[in-house]
C-alpha cells in the first residue's frame, strides 16, 4: 500500500526521495564502520571516518525529520493532548513517487512467479 504525500510536488518528492537515499547510504557506512571499530577501537582513520560520516548523518537526518517528520518512532513519541504522531504520516517507504519519476522501479508491478520461484 502506498500512501501520498498529500502537500508534496513532484521536486518535493525528489528531494524527499533523495535525502533517503543519502541517509540510507551514509547510515549504512556508519553501521560498517562501527563494527570495524568493536575490533579495531584505537583505530585513528576509523574513527575520523565514523566522527564524519555520523556528523553528516546527523546533519541528513535533522533536515529530513524538520521538513517532513520522524524517520522511526524511537523518542518522538507524542502526548495525550496530541496522541501518538508517528502513525499521522506517511512512512518513510510508503511514499507515492509518480511514474517514471528518479525511481521508476518503485512503481513497477510485481512480478509474478511460478511455483518454483522463477518468473512466467
Amino acid at each position: 500500500m502506498k500512501r501520498f504525500c498529500d502537500n508534496c510536488n513532484g521536486t518535493d518528492n525528489r528531494h524527499r526521495r533523495n535525502l533517503l537515499d543519502r541517509i540510507s547510504a551514509i547510515s549504512f557506512a556508519v553501521g560498517e564502520t562501527t563494527l570495524y571499530l568493536d575490533g579495531h577501537p584505537n583505530h585513528r582513520m576509523a574513527l575520523a571516518y565514523y566522527t564524519k560520516m555520523k556528523n553528516e548523518l546527523d546533519a541528513l537526518t535533522g533536515e529530513y525529520e524538520m521538513k517532513y517528520g520522524p524517520l522511526s518512532g524511537l523518542g518522538i513519541g507524542g502526548s495525550e493532548q496530541q496522541g501518538w504522531q508517528w502513525v499521522k504520516q506517511p512512512w518513510p517507504w510508503e511514499l507515492n513517487y509518480p511514474e517514471g519519476g528518479d525511481h521508476p522501479e518503485l512503481n513497477d508491478p510485481p512480478v509474478k512467479l511460478d511455483t518454483r520461484g522463477e518468473e512466467e
